[in-house]
């Protein structure tokens, strides 16, 4: 990750150092701290990474599922993938001897408001705060979400992470220019001039880090095939209309499928919940 690494992130990846650190010595464990943790903010901005990283850093195994993969069709699957997860995570503490940090994305796909609640979100929710429950004491185990909807998440499922809560914004302009001079040293082991990457730097306000790592890979495409490899202020500009034209498609095709899925669900009987829900999304994106 490029940038600043939170003060509290460090402080947790420390907490899991010291666990291991006991384990591997046989004395006494900590005391549990708080091992729960939610990352927000838009996409493309780190957050996986962050949860990767304090794995990394404090050498923990590392466990993971997607939010819409847990919540299935029928009724029970969802919350037999939460409890499966977290067997498997306890499982490797105990044989391992070592910490575990286990990651949910999307964590909105089963923690959102109870507006848009239905059997299966509920009974994977139920299940997800069993397990939260069950590691409370144990500061072998981190439990890590992460969402792009902070805003949709239920309030009660907020207030089981106090202050627990980190926001992942996108990049300001000083990050911008480290994350443009990160990829372009990655890319070329050099720097942009200092005109160009300051213009770069004012025209991409409201890019994400991930759109900053297309573009670069765009523009240096792009001078490969026009400029002998040169980039310059014209090559950065096309390369940021087809990243802006990329994430459209990407977009509108995604809701699109969503809402032709939607349809087809929504006509059996059996999952008019879950049809109801997708087709509601997909005219959201759509704007329809």
């Amino acid at each position: 990750m490029v940038g600043s690494y939170p003060i509290k992130l460090g402080w947790i990846s420390k907490q899991l150092k010291d666990v291991n650190q006991a384990l591997a010595t046989g004395s006494l464990l900590p005391k549990p701290f708080k091992n729960r943790l939610i990352l927000y903010g838009p996409p493309g901005n780190g957050k996986t990474t962050i949860a990767h990283k304090i794995a990394l850093d404090s050498r923990s195994a590392f466990f993971e599922l997607a939010g819409p993969s847990i919540v299935q069709r029928y009724v029970g699957q969802g919350a037999k993938n939460i409890t499966d997860l977290f067997e498997e995570a306890r499982d490797s503490v105990d044989k391992n001897i070592k910490t575990a940090v286990i990651f949910i994305d999307e964590i909105d796909a089963l923690a959102h408001t109870k507006g848009e609640d239905r059997d299966e979100h509920h009974a994977a929710l139920q299940s997800l705060w069993l397990e939260l429950d069950k590691i409370k004491e144990d500061p072998r185990i981190l439990f890590v979400c992460a969402t792009n909807n902070y805003g949709k998440l239920d309030n009660a499922f907020l207030d089981r992470f106090g202050s627990n809560k980190i926001e992942i914004p996108l990049p300001n302009e000083k990050i911008r220019q480290e994350v443009l001079k990160h990829y372009e040293k990655v890319k070329t082991g050099k720097s942009w001039n200092a005109q160009l990457l300051e213009s770069t730097v004012k025209k991409t306000n409201g890019c994400s880090i991930r759109n900053l790592e297309d573009l670069v890979e765009e523009a240096h495409m792009c001078a490969d095939l026009t400029n002998n490899g040169m980039v310059n202020e014209k090559i950065v500009d096309d390369a940021l209309k087809t990243i802006a034209l990329k994430e459209k498609q990407e977009k509108n095709s995604f809701a699109e499928n969503l809402y032709k899925g939607a349809i087809i669900v929504n006509a059996s009987t059996q999952t008019a919940y879950a049809g109801l829900a997708l087709f509601q999304v997909a005219r959201h994106i759509l704007g329809i």
